[in-house]
């Protein structure tokens, strides 16, 4: 994991400085854009350096390639383990090890900008926090394995990784906050799961949210993995009983 780890760290970072750059070179109107100063919007982007690796679960590669080969028929099917649970500490391994090196490329990057970086949380905050990245990492994963399924009845099912990061980009707030959208279409993407996989926990940690909105993101992101890991049960209990493959 050295090789696609380092990659994925200098991939993090080139992104960073790219908006970091931009937000800094921008013109301002007024005291904010989309309610964000500019050490606002640094700091945006510097938790989210930290964000990606700690939600970032997103085992659809690799199961997909399972389902494909046949090898998930021995290894899941016809044994009496959760495809779920038994994917999920697959990635919580992987996640244990990844997180630091995300850690210290926010803390390296936040050092060189600590000009623009805006770092202080309350208690209340931090919890709220911690409470909101468990939502991003549940929708996120179960998102994922639901697109992994697919390849049950679809032979080319990569299709699904563009559309996942396109929309996680620009409806979760990846590329930039969703509070720079127009009104009409920010009340859309309140209601998509991308926003819940990104977005809702540094809105929170840069103090965003009235009570209201905090009561309202919670909920819909407790709806989402509920609605979710439903739509998951129900594509795994189909899937296994048309699958055919040896061993099967």
């Amino acid at each position: 994991y050295r090789g696609p780890m380092l990659i994925w760290i200098i991939g993090n970072l080139v992104t960073l400085i790219m908006f970091v750059s931009l937000w800094l070179s921008a013109s301002m109107t007024g005291s904010d854009i989309g309610g964000y100063s500019k050490n606002q919007l640094v700091t945006y982007y510097l938790y989210g350096l930290l964000l990606q690796w700690i939600v970032g679960w997103f085992p659809f590669y690799w199961l997909k390639n399972d389902i494909r080969s046949g090898d998930i028929a021995g290894s899941t099917i016809s044994k009496p383990v959760s495809l779920y649970w038994k994917t999920f500490f697959i990635e919580l391994g992987w996640h244990l090890v990844s997180i630091w090196p995300g850690l210290l490329a926010m803390l390296i990057m936040g050092n060189i900008l600590h000009s623009y970086f805006s770092y202080s949380m309350t208690l209340i905050q931090i919890i709220e926090v911690i409470f909101a990245i468990l939502i991003a990492i549940f929708v996120t994963y179960t998102t994922s394995v639901c697109m992994a399924l697919t390849a049950f009845w679809l032979m080319h099912v990569d299709a699904l990784d563009g559309l996942f990061w396109a929309g996680r980009s620009i409806f979760g707030g990846e590329g930039i906050p969703i509070s720079l959208f127009p009104v009409g279409l920010l009340a859309v993407i309140k209601f998509l799961p991308f926003r819940y996989m990104y977005s809702f926990p540094l809105e929170i940690a840069l103090g965003k949210l009235s009570m209201p909105d905090l009561i309202f993101g919670f909920g819909m992101g407790i709806a989402w993995i509920f609605v979710l890991t439903i739509l998951y049960k129900i594509m795994w209990d189909k899937g296994t009983k048309f699958y055919t493959s040896a061993g099967v």
